[in-house]
Formats: structure tokens, C-alpha cells, sequence
């Protein structure tokens, strides 16, 4: 019985969990909440078959439709298979008398699930350091660990979710570069994990951006040089996070004539160096003025 009715249910919400959990027979993977009034509401419940779910209803839609597609294909092997999952079906029974309890309850559940996501997710750094550790494991056990046989490693994990990036053979080399070139330095090391204390606020929160800068920049002084200033501009407001896609750190937007932030940054390195440098030594400026440019004494 859904404790929710004119609440929308998204059929895409269905069929990716079904993609998810339920590709072949699988009990359904978290304790199913019911509430009942009391011990003899229970099995009243129970005996006419109207249990009151308060848990997220799109994990058992999406159960059934899976069990409803075997039904089709008439494999007796298959739908005893999943009677047994029916019947390993886990539930937890609640007492909660009040309709307005049960309501809070419903939505209660759903923000404790939004928030484990947001909390428990790994982020992409944190896919890339679960990498380095493949890696290092390789090393030891076979004595190398070529990219595939890291990739190799993570092909039997089921990566559906959206807000995250498959670990592929791409996911790796692109990993190891990014571990190698522009996490080795302690200020970028620093500035991504920061960033990633930004949870799904980080706009660098991809393997690939982090090896456009590494990519584009065109030394170790220039990838720190350019991490440092996205960061800054960031934080200051001064970069929105749509101004920082992959396009965006590439160059390759409409208009930008292959010149993307990475390249922004490079020339604004440079614009600095000429301004202290050429700039200010064929100008009278003071010495104070030469020794602190960003405090400017007029006259």
C-alpha cells in the first residue's frame, strides 16, 4: 500500500534501479519499513496482504518489473529463482499510530537516503586514490600494473550511478597521469581536496577536468599556477562552476578560437610577469611600489 498516492513515481527511477540491482533474480537489497499500530495490527496486515510501506516505493516498482519481464519468457528455472527472492524479501515493522507520523516518516527516509548519497558517495579524487591503490596491490602481487589490468580489476562493479564516473581503462590512464603530475605537488594536492570538501559543489569533481589542466598547462608551475587561480576565482565568485566543463578547460566552446580557462590563466601568469617584470623596470615607480606592486602609492 503506498502511503503516498498523489505523489508522482518516476518510471526512469524504476528502470534504473532495475538496471541496477535486479539484472537476475536478486533479493531486494534493503529492510522493506512497515507500520503498524501494534502487535495485532501487524498481523492483521500481514494476514490481508496490505502491509503499509513507508519506504521509497521505486525499489520494489522496480522488482516487480523485473520478476513481470521474466514472467514473459516462460523459464521455470528462472521464476523459481526469484520466488526465492520474494521470499528473502527483508521488512522491519514500526510502530507509528499517527497518519501524520508515517507522513514525516515517508519523507524522512528519503532526505536519510539523499544524504548517505551525498556523504558515502566516493567522488572522482576518491575513485582515482582507490586506483593508485589497485595499482600499488598489483605491483606487489604480479610486479606491474599496467592500465588494463587495473581497468580489469573494476569490471565486475555495476557503476549506474549518474552523479560519478565509471572507473574505465580511460578512467585509469587518466587517473595515474593526474595522481603523477598534478597530485605529486603538495599546493595542488591540497587545493583538490579542498575542493572536494565542496561534496557535489565541486566543479572540478571529474578525473577528466583535473587532466585538462594537467593537459593544457604547459609545465608543474603553470598546472599549479592555473589549479591555484580556478580555485581562487571560485571561491571568490569571480568563475562559476558552468564556466568550468571539460569544453570550458579545453578550449573547445564556440567562438573561443581553441583557447580555453587553462590557456586564461597561462596568459594572466604572463601578463604578471611582464607587468613586475619589463613593464615596471622601464617605469619610475618607487621602490615600495616595486617591492609590493598590489599596494600602489600614487604620485
Amino acid at each position: 500500500m503506498l502511503l503516498a498516492p498523489a505523489v508522482p513515481i518516476m518510471n526512469a527511477s524504476i528502470q534504473k534501479l532495475k538496471g541496477h540491482y535486479f539484472r537476475t533474480p536478486s533479493p531486494i537489497p534493503i529492510d522493506i519499513m512497515v507500520v503498524v499500530a501494534d502487535a495485532a495490527d501487524a498481523k492483521k496486515c500481514i494476514d490481508e496482504r496490505s502491509l503499509k510501506v513507508v519506504s521509497p516505493p521505486e525499489i520494489l516498482f522496480a522488482f516487480v518489473h523485473a520478476v513481470f519481464a521474466d514472467l514473459t519468457k516462460g523459464d521455470d528455472d528462472i521464476l523459481i529463482q526469484w520466488k526465492g527472492a520474494m521470499l528473502a524479501c527483508p521488512c522491519t515493522f514500526i510502530e507509528f499510530p499517527g497518519d501524520e507520523e508515517v507522513h514525516r516518516l515517508c519523507l524522512q527516509l528519503r532526505e536519510d537516503l539523499s544524504q548517505n548519497f551525498s556523504a558515502m558517495r566516493y567522488n572522482a579524487v576518491q575513485k582515482m586514490f582507490d586506483v593508485q591503490a589497485v595499482a600499488t596491490q598489483l605491483e606487489a602481487s604480479v610486479g606491474s600494473a599496467t592500465v588494463e589490468r587495473v581497468a580489469d580489476h573494476y569490471k565486475m562493479i555495476r557503476f549506474t550511478a549518474e552523479a560519478g564516473e565509471t572507473i574505465t581503462k580511460e578512467f585509469v590512464d587518466c587517473s595515474l597521469t593526474v595522481l603523477r603530475k598534478l597530485m605529486s605537488r603538495p599546493k595542488c594536492h591540497k587545493l583538490v581536496l579542498k575542493l572536494c570538501e565542496e561534496g557535489l559543489a565541486n566543479p572540478l569533481d571529474s578525473v577528466y577536468k583535473l587532466q585538462k589542466i594537467v593537459s593544457k598547462a604547459p609545465n608543474p608551475e603553470m598546472i599549479e599556477w592555473s589549479l591555484e587561480l580556478i580555485c581562487d576565482q571560485w571561491f571568490s565568485g569571480a568563475l562559476k562552476s558552468d564556466q568550468l566543463g571539460i569544453r570550458h578547460l579545453q578550449g573547445n566552446i564556440l567562438g573561443s578560437g581553441g583557447k580555453g580557462i587553462i590557456d586564461l590563466m597561462v596568459f594572466k601568469h604572463d601578463a604578471l610577469q611582464f607587468l613586475l617584470g619589463p613593464f615596471a623596470a622601464a617605469r619610475e615607480f618607487s621602490p615600495a611600489n616595486k617591492a609590493s606592486p598590489t599596494t600602489f602609492e600614487g604620485g
